[in-house]
C-alpha cells in the first residue's frame, strides 16, 4: 500500500475491542448531518434549555464508522495500522505525484528574467505578473512546485 498514493473512499468499521484505545476520541471524522434524536441525554436536555437543534444541522462529528469516507493514502494506513478495518472499496483514485505546475512557473520566471534583461521585454514580464495574478504569487506557486 505505500506505493499507492492516492485518495481511498472506504467503508470503516470501528470494532469494539478499539473502545478503550480511542475512548478520548473516536479516530474517524464526518460532517454530516445530525438531529435533536442523534444527540446524547446531556446535550439534549441542553439543547432543549437552551431552544437550540430545532432543525437538523451538518457538523464534523466524530464517529465510530466511517461510510464512503475519501482518504488520502497516509490516513488509510494510519487507520489500518491502528486495528480499524475496511468492509467494502468504493473508489480508489490513484495519482503520480509530480510538479504539475512547473511549466507555469517556469514561463513566469523566464519571463521576468527576459523583462530584467532587456527593457524593450519588461511589459512581457509585467504580464506575467497578472497571469500569475499577483507579483508575491509566482514565488510563493514556485515554493509549492
Amino acid at each position: 500500500m505505500s506505493v499507492c498514493l492516492g485518495a481511498w473512499k472506504w467503508i470503516f468499521v470501528y470494532r469494539t475491542h478499539l473502545k478503550e484505545k480511542f475512548s478520548e476520541t473516536c479516530p474517524i471524522f464526518k460532517n454530516t448531518e445530525i438531529s435533536h434524536n442523534d444527540i446524547g441525554d446531556f446535550m439534549k436536555a441542553y439543547a432543549e434549555e437552551h431552544n437550540k437543534m430545532a432543525q437538523p444541522r451538518r457538523s464534523l462529528i466524530d464517529n465510530m464508522k466511517g461510510d464512503k469516507i475519501l482518504l488520502a493514502t497516509p490516513l488509510l494506513k494510519w487507520y489500518l495500522e491502528h486495528g480499524l478495518e475496511v468492509t467494502k472499496v468504493h473508489q480508489v483514485i490513484e495519482f503520480t505525484p509530480e510538479p504539475c505546475f512547473k511549466s507555469f512557473g517556469d514561463a513566469v520566471l523566464d519571463a521576468r528574467r527576459a523583462g530584467d534583461a532587456d527593457p524593450s521585454k519588461a511589459i512581457v514580464a509585467d504580464t506575467m505578473k497578472l497571469v500569475s495574478l499577483f507579483e508575491y504569487r509566482e514565488n510563493s506557486g514556485w515554493g509549492m512546485l
